[in-house]
């Protein structure tokens, strides 16, 4: 089905083969999904875990995959964070031995690693003035040697299924705060670098690389913020050097298009037909435009998840689906994962009832425009009303 979709704008050369076998079958969780709490006005409630712990209790909550910042396994070699006053050789080399024990411990749990990403916004305070499209030439510099570090990682030690790059602290602070087409431009060169130095590096083994849009926070406004921006990078980077560009996709977390007032539905309709799905995050997000709430996938809207998992459905779509969410703010010790564990029985739900969703009824009532009838039955499939 996608390579029906895929229009000629993108010749078979500049999109990533079909590497996966899933079929809506593969839910990932993340080690930063179970956390203390607490924040800017809120003290913690919860008692920090190890590593191991977050494992077990994720093997629990029934996902096959797991998704890691760097930072995220540090633990491992007990470390909270980089030390200051290490070079960063001595850090990407102490990351690389993180690495391989985290690999360890997947693999006694019978786990694989998902997504895997290095933390480009808060493991260094260099991060504060933006990463690949930073003015600051030793910033910008950083943020590719630490990229092409993960990416080495992730193939050589993890054999992670994606590399993501969330577009974190790549922004404005304000007003008059950057000449926009220089800073897209020091963008587009880095994310350049990166794929040419780790493509020509692993060969075959180059794995996909996917943005992660978020249309704002930390930053006042993000370079690559929405699923459109990203998809304009990918097709000016396809103008030069489509063998770079056809290792490039995106990477959709549903809360992050309802910040910018858009439908994720949508956005992942952008996606697959232009074959550049490589991943995709589910989560709540109540309220419209507000800070990252991260809730569990459904729990704002179970009928419109349903219609994301319909459109992967439908599409053929064989990547993971992630979940990337949090406790609850009020969540107690014993309810570290239960954002993780209502995720992935809600997203078993909606594949189940987007599966049960006859195709030739829903084609007919969407030739008509017939929006009331797609209620009525979906109304009854979903639930039973009517």
């Amino acid at each position: 089905m996608l390579a029906k979709l895929s229009p000629a704008l993108l010749t078979p050369e500049m999109i990533w083969p079909n590497r996966y076998n899933h079929d809506l079958d593969a839910i990932t969780g993340a080690l930063w999904s179970i956390g203390p709490g607490g924040g800017r006005f809120f003290k913690a409630n919860r008692r920090q875990l190890s590593v191991q712990e977050k494992l077990d209790l994720l093997v629990q909550a029934g996902v096959t995959h797991i998704e890691a910042h760097d930072t995220d396994i540090l633990g491992l070699v007990g470390l909270t964070g980089y030390p200051s006053d290490w070079s960063e050789s001595h850090k990407m080399d102490v990351m690389q031995k993180a690495a391989v024990r985290f690999g360890h411990e997947l693999d006694v749990r019978k786990l694989r690693c998902g997504m895997w990403t290095m933390n480009l916004f808060a493991s260094e305070p260099e991060f504060n003035f933006a990463n690949f499209g930073s003015e600051i030439d030793g910033v910008r510099q950083l943020s590719i040697d630490r990229t092409c570090r993960g990416i080495d990682a992730a193939i050589d030690v993890l054999n992670a299924n994606v590399y993501v790059y969330w577009v974190g602290t790549n922004g404005v602070d304000g007003t008059l705060s950057a000449f926009h087409p220089k800073r897209l431009y020091r963008t587009r060169e880095a994310l350049i670098e990166i794929l040419d130095r780790s493509a020509t590096k692993h060969g075959a083994k180059m794995l996909p690389f996917a943005i992660e849009p978020k249309p704002e926070e930390p930053k006042d406004a993000m370079y690559l913020g929405t699923t459109g921006d990203a998809m304009t990078m990918i097709l000016w980077i396809a103008l030069t050097h489509p063998h770079l560009a056809k290792l490039l996709g995106v990477n959709i977390e549903t809360a992050h298009p309802k910040m910018a007032k858009a439908d994720p539905a949508m956005d992942i309709g952008y996606a697959l037909s232009l074959g550049k799905l490589f991943h995709v995050h589910e989560n709540g997000q109540r309220n419209g435009p507000a800070f990252d709430q991260d809730e569990a996938a459904g729990d704002d809207d179970l009928r419109a998840l349903v219609d994301r998992m319909w459109q992967l459905h439908t599409a053929g779509y064989k990547g993971l689906i992630g979940t990337d969410v949090q406790p609850l703010p009020c969540d107690r010790d014993h309810q570290q994962a239960e954002s993780v564990t209502r995720s992935v029985r809600n997203i078993k739900w909606a594949v189940k009832k987007a599966r049960e969703l006859d195709p030739k009824i829903m084609a007919a009532l969407q030739a008509q425009h017939n929006q009331s009838g797609i209620y009525e039955y979906i109304n009854r499939v979903l639930f039973g009303i009517g």
